[in-house]
């Protein structure tokens, strides 16, 4: 045990063997195919065996958790959300919570999107198969979901391992949710939140699911834009016609509904939608920092000759300003 985070040698030591567990918890994670936004009966069983997972793995370090859900919402009403878990381990002598001390939520998730064209997938020949590689910036994990959001689960397990492993009580009361469709949309989060209030209660909460500014630089994001989906339908005719006898008066639905849906850029590309915080005629400050254009072009996979649009800074493009994304026609 090391008796003073000081002790610098030692304690880098620990660090690194805390590191090394967390990595191959990460790797039995990413074993894991816990698809969640396609529905089928193995996927659903994969789901609740990632749940069993991070339940099993937060319990050995004196997390005192269950599984929970709550119902759907939306297209999925009347089913049941997907298993997540919640728990807490208090700044008490005996692991309860303290009232005297600040509470703190870990928030990530343990299902993963789908893989798709798994043919094209360079390091795995299975993505559920982690492989660690050598890279210039240092040990990388390509798996599905190893980053998203397995890395942040293996973040906070670390977290708690490295105060075991020095001897250190917890300073803060913590509580843990994790759930299990965030990418599904989520669609028993706000049921959820509303059921078990109480005991996601937390002055602050951590959501280990954002980017770090490099891979040598960590970032912390205070903020985010807001989200909201809409579908659109768009109708023309009360039956179909050929085009050949009536096209010429009658725009048809698709040139229509692209008509409208381009009408949300202007001719720079900047958003114009009235009364939208940041589009055009209503600006924004840009954040104090920016992202060298070059780097950006090469981290998004930005093909040559393809222009960036809007103005002010990139930073201020991706954090501050809208966007306007079609995902499906």
């Amino acid at each position: 045990m090391v008796n003073s985070i000081k002790d610098v040698d030692n304690f880098e030591n620990v660090v690194d063997e805390v590191f090394g567990s967390a990595v191959e918890t990460l790797k039995d994670l990413v074993r894991i195919p816990s698809i969640s936004n396609v529905k089928s009966e193995e996927n659903a069983k994969n789901v609740q065996k990632s749940a069993e997972f991070v339940l099993k793995t937060f319990e050995a370090e004196g997390i005192k958790g269950r599984i929970a859900s709550a119902p759907k919402e939306g297209a999925y009403a009347g089913e049941e959300g997907n298993p997540a878990i919640i728990g807490f381990k208090g700044a008490g002598k005996n692991g309860e919570l303290d009232p005297n001390k600040p509470t703190v939520l870990l928030y990530s998730h343990h299902d993963v999107q789908p893989v798709q064209n798994p043919e094209k997938w360079i390091h795995n020949k299975d993505a559920f198969e982690p492989v660690v590689l050598e890279a210039k910036d240092g040990l990388r994990m390509f798996g599905r979901g190893a980053a998203d959001d397995g890395a942040g689960l293996a973040a906070h397990v670390g977290v708690l391992r490295l105060y075991k492993a020095l001897g250190k009580d917890l300073p803060v009361n913590l509580k843990i949710y994790f759930e299990g469709e965030e990418e599904a949309g989520s669609p028993s989060f706000a049921n959820f939140i509303e059921k078990y209030q109480d005991e996601l209660k937390a002055d602050v909460i951590i959501v280990a699911d954002s980017d770090n500014w490099t891979p040598e630089i960590p970032a912390i994001t205070s903020t985010l834009r807001g989200v909201c989906t809409i579908e659109l339908e768009l109708a023309v005719l009360d039956h179909s016609i050929h085009s050949g006898t009536a096209s010429g008066p009658i725009i048809d639905a698709n040139a229509l509904m692209m008509k409208t849906i381009s009408s949300i850029w202007g001719d720079d590309g900047q958003i114009v939608v009235e009364g939208l915080l940041g589009a055009k005629g209503s600006p924004v400050e840009d954040p104090k920092v920016d992202i060298d254009e070059k780097q950006f072009r090469i981290d998004n996979g930005i093909l040559d000759g393809v222009e960036l649009v809007g103005e002010g800074s990139i930073t201020g493009r991706v954090w501050n300003k809208p966007s306007v994304t079609v995902i499906g026609f």
